[in-house]
């Protein structure tokens, strides 16, 4: 059977720039590869309400801009039982997931459904945790069933600490650590510093 592998690492640590250079390197060897995204990530784009369940995005990170394209979609088991049907798709030889995190557990649990019935190798990557230090749904989904994990480490981002950034820190428009909201909140460096577990516990205590 083929393996589900986990990739997870704290924001900037180049996961989806790592998806990308395997990704392309598998379509160049004549693969057929679907990389499929969350809709609720919208970053570096411009998105409307729609009701629709999956929209056609092209796949970037912060160090590559690339012009491969997949989905974002908010049903996983929807877009593969009929939106790919309605778009005369057939099933991937390869899967790959961005910002894994965001998906929901049905969705991952979908995913492994394919796997297994299908032999369709799955490469997810994204955050473990959240700003509070709780498990993602889909993060912990995949922690219970991946084959393989593999972590992609930085370094804290507090000044001088050279401490492996494994926590993320949310902030206000004040400046200061949100300590309580909504688990997700789409943003970038404007929003997050990734840093180590003492000074993630030090902003949070603070």
């Amino acid at each position: 059977m083929s393996e589900i592998s986990f990739v997870t690492g704290g924001m900037n640590s180049s996961k989806s720039t790592a998806m990308l250079i395997k990704a392309y390197n598998l379509m160049e060897k004549g693969k057929h590869v679907l990389i499929l995204k969350p809709w609720r990530d919208t970053r570096d784009e411009d998105v409307e309400e729609s009701d629709a369940n999956t929209r056609q995005c092209v796949f970037n990170s912060r160090i590559v801009k690339s012009d491969l394209e997949g989905f974002a979609t908010k049903n996983v088991a929807q877009f593969f039982e009929k939106d790919m049907r309605d778009l005369g798709a057939a099933l991937p030889e390869v899967i790959f997931l961005d910002e894994a995190q965001f998906f929901s557990k049905d969705d991952i649990t979908y995913i492994e459904k394919l796997n297994t019935e299908h032999d369709i190798p799955v490469h997810a990557y994204g955050l473990r945790v959240d700003a509070f230090g709780n498990f993602f749904p889909g993060s912990e989904q995949l922690l219970r069933i991946a084959d393989n994990l593999e972590d992609m480490s930085q370094y804290c981002s507090a000044s001088g600490c050279m401490n492996k950034a494994i926590m993320g820190l949310r902030y206000g428009r004040d400046g200061k650590v949100v300590k309580t909201g909504s688990q997700v909140e789409i943003g970038g460096n404007d929003k997050y510093k990734a840093v180590c577990r003492k000074h993630w516990k030090d902003g949070m205590q603070r």
